[in-house]
């Protein structure tokens, strides 16, 4: 057999070539995991939210327009809705009391962006009556969800929308 020399040292040539290819075969399979890597949580959702925008655009579920304060509106589905209950503070016997309520919701709009619409009254005693209505961008941190895999409660909710 030939004999090679690695870093100083007289090997066989066999096992000079296996250690050639060990290290070239290290260096390939370093690469891969970047180029092969399989989508994360995040990415799934984003071709999720296209496809339902797509789903709901394709069978003609119509938007609805939320406004705020400011004057901004936004069009886009209710994706996700919440209530405050009312909620009395005070007492009304003494002199004194205010009354809150209120409700809000997730929307989605045809350029695949999330917003939060909120609503909310108060009535106090000698001050009246005073609702607000705001829109915001959702954090993409709340779309992650406390439950299960990130983004899979949002993920169930909007693969549902089109069929609804």
């Amino acid at each position: 057999m030939e004999k090679a020399s690695v870093n100083g040292q007289t090997v066989r040539a066999s096992m000079a070539a296996f250690v050639f290819s060990a290290m070239r075969t290290r260096s390939i399979s370093i690469s891969q995991p970047f180029e092969e890597a399989p989508m994360d949580a995040e990415e799934q959702f984003l071709i999720t939210v296209k496809e339902t925008v797509a789903a709901l655009v394709r069978r003609g579920k119509e938007t609805k327009e939320w406004k705020s304060d400011d004057g901004h509106a936004i069009r886009g589905w209710s994706v996700k809705r919440w209530d405050r209950a009312m909620k009395t503070e005070g007492n009304p016997a003494r002199g004194w009391w205010r009354e809150t309520w209120g409700n809000g919701c997730t929307i989605l709009t045809k350029e695949c962006e999330f917003w939060e619409y909120s609503f909310d009254g108060t009535d106090e005693k000698d001050k009246g009556s005073t609702i607000s209505q705001s829109l915001r961008k959702t954090p993409g941190s709340y779309l992650v969800g406390t439950k299960g895999k990130p983004f899979s409660e949002m993920t169930g909710i909007l693969e549902r929308m089109p069929y609804l």
